[in-house]
């Protein structure tokens, strides 16, 4: 066991300095020579923040985000996977508390044993019937959960050919081992798996991509609106306001926040940094960086603009007219994104 943790540290320590070298490339330090430019504009260089820029949320935040970003898409979940989002994560809560009792017996069994014999293994096996009863969760639909998350026992995971490349088990960390037993190694990437799986399979359903894309721009937009109404009050939140110069429309403001001589414009984009900008193509980097971050950012500078000025109109969804009488002296821009992970349609 020692070999294997020292073998893995050197091989991390390999990928780090081979990922960082074009940080570097340019520099003599005995003849005080440094690069011009800027490393964070060259894609190259990224590719090790992007690869360590891992978790994006803590667990619970993935449950609790989950159901609020699928909630509208259940009728779908339930005729092509047979179970609904709520189904998933109570599963995978009830997993993640199974998994910690059984683990921690597991660990105190080891005093029993002889040190060549410890293994922590059983402590990540389960049971359809462990996950149905730790969850409360009838057994065909805890079944469709698991087969929605499980590689077969027959996958070799064929497109993680390099680093950046689509790794399975991203999508489907569960693993099956056969006699109805199953294994997962990381409880948090189930959870992570749970809360951007979904979308893949509804974009690879045409018929429904629309929908589909149209539920996550409301999610967006719905929660950072709740948000922000906790903190300022709903009256001083302003959602989806179209802004009109004469009879043109202008722009529009995801939400709009008007609090005293304040006030914030949200711009949501659901663009994502694709899987060849993580292998450092360097000019899919600079048009997923345009298309998920500039253009959003530009968007609320032209709404702040519209705010700054006279001769606009701003009306909310409803039809009604919003009277702005004190134009806002200091106004911020924002730009909402979603997840960062991307893949191939499954």
């Amino acid at each position: 066991m020692q070999s294997y943790v020292e073998r893995t540290e050197a091989l991390l320590e390999e990928l780090h300095q081979a990922m960082i070298k074009p940080w570097f490339e340019g520099w003599d330090s005995g003849a005080g020579k440094i690069p011009e430019g800027d490393p964070f504009a060259n894609a190259s260089a990224m590719r090790e923040p992007i690869f360590y820029g891992g978790e994006s949320a803590y667990h619970f935040q993935y449950e609790q985000l989950a159901c609020l970003k699928y909630g509208a898409d259940n009728a779908w979940l339930q005729t092509n996977k047979r179970f609904r989002i709520d189904d998933a994560c109570r599963i995978a809560e009830g997993l993640g508390r199974l998994q910690s009792k059984r683990q921690l017996e597991c660990f105190q069994s080891l005093r029993k044993l002889p040190s060549d014999q410890w293994t922590i293994l059983p402590g990540f096996v389960f049971t359809k019937e462990d996950a149905a009863d730790a969850s409360g969760i009838p057994g065909e639909t805890v079944e469709s959960v698991l087969d929605a998350f499980s590689c077969s026992p027959s996958e070799r995971n064929s497109s993680f050919t390099a680093l950046n490349e689509f790794n399975a088990t991203n999508a489907m960390p569960i693993l099956k081992i056969g006699h109805g037993s199953y294994i997962l190694l990381q409880h948090y990437s189930l959870l992570e798996a749970i809360y951007e799986n979904p979308f893949f399979w509804m974009a690879a359903d045409k018929p429904y991509l629309q929908t589909a894309v149209a539920n996550r721009g409301r999610f967006a937009e719905g929660f950072a609106a709740d948000r922000l109404e906790a903190v300022f009050g709903t009256a001083r939140v302003l959602r989806n306001v179209d802004i009109y110069k004469g009879k043109d429309r202008f722009a529009e403001a995801d939400v709009l926040v008007l609090y005293g001589d304040r006030a914030i414009v949200v711009q949501a984009k659901s663009k994502r940094l694709t899987i060849e900008a993580r292998k450092g193509n360097d000019l899919q980097f600079h048009d997923d960086f345009k298309k998920a971050i500039q253009d959003a950012y530009d968007q609320a500078l032209v709404c702040a603009d519209a705010l700054s000025n006279e001769g606009f109109r701003f009306v909310l969804s409803s039809g009604a007219e919003v009277a702005i009488s004190n134009k806002p002296k200091v106004i911020f821009p924002i730009r909402l994104q979603g997840k960062r992970l991307v893949r191939p349609s499954p």
